[in-house]
């Protein structure tokens, strides 16, 4: 695995778009694992996800979504559409949304021949397309498929990171290279922790849960309930938060915890002996 890439690249805020390219998703074809696997990774980053679109395989659609981002978000990451076929076209829409012009890149040429060579292939025009890259991107190295990723860090402070869509070649191109990048860019950390109740319903102690958030503004406190495999109700409560001071946030959670606990303790003992 790679060592990660090292860029300098001054975001305009932590806000991310996640944009999920392919007619086959749109189609139901695909399941979008690709979109909540980035989600949680760049929260972990300090990144906060704002939007998770999906789009097809459509150049005004793409071209669109693209540009409304870089309006609003620090960071766009597309997955999908960097292959030798016709229908993969992210690149171009990629540069079509940057305004530069889409240009074939030796350091990606070099990697798509490297890859190839590999599988005792030849270069022919579709595996070239796949060095095609907006001009002044910097490729991304595939260590399982044949396409390179890239990125481009644009003139109003917005970070694009292109990556392939089957999650085989996506998550080592992710974990390797682009999240050593990332890692440190937002200057913050995110902390988590859960509470797991049973036989309550998500009702009885949602005043509790809404009293503890207001008091707690910079915690993210959500209950998610399920039933279990005898159909007992579960309700997990997460507490989630950004920080640049890890002891100080863990304190935080900590606290919210136990006063969470004590509160809907409370709760059913008096609704127990009422």
């Amino acid at each position: 695995m790679g060592r990660g890439l090292m860029i300098e690249c001054e975001l305009k805020n932590r806000d991310a778009l996640i944009l999920n390219i392919g007619t086959e998703l749109t189609l139901g074809v695909t399941i979008n694992t690709n979109g909540s696997w980035l989600a949680r990774k760049l929260t972990y980053l300090g990144f906060q996800v704002k939007r998770i679109t999906v789009v097809r395989d459509d150049e005004e659609d793409v071209v669109e979504e693209l540009r409304r981002g870089l309006d609003k978000y620090g960071l766009i990451i597309t997955t999908g559409g960097l292959g030798p076929t016709y229908d993969d076209s992210t690149s171009l829409f990629v540069a079509k949304a940057l305004g530069v012009d889409l240009a074939l890149n030796e350091q990606a040429l070099a990697m798509v021949r490297e890859a190839h060579r590999a599988r005792g292939e030849e270069l022919n025009e579709a595996r070239i397309k796949q060095a095609m890259l907006p001009r002044g991107a910097r490729p991304i190295c595939n260590r399982v498929g044949t396409a390179p990723g890239f990125y481009f860090c644009t003139h109003n402070k917005a970070l694009i990171v292109s990556l392939p869509g089957p999650p085989r070649e996506l998550q080592p191109m992710f974990e390797g290279e682009v999240e050593p990048m990332l890692r440190g860019l937002t200057g913050l950390e995110y902390l988590e922790d859960f509470i797991e109740f049973r036989g309550l319903t998500e009702s009885s102690i949602a005043k509790i849960i809404e009293r503890v958030a207001k008091e707690n503004p910079s915690v993210y406190i959500k209950t998610h309930p399920r039933l279990s495999d005898k159909g007992e109700s579960i309700i997990q409560v997460q507490l989630s938060t950004h920080t640049n001071d890890v002891a100080r946030a863990s304190m935080l959670l900590e606290s919210i915890k136990k006063k969470l606990l004590e509160s809907i303790n409370e709760e059913i003992t008096k609704r127990n002996t009422g």
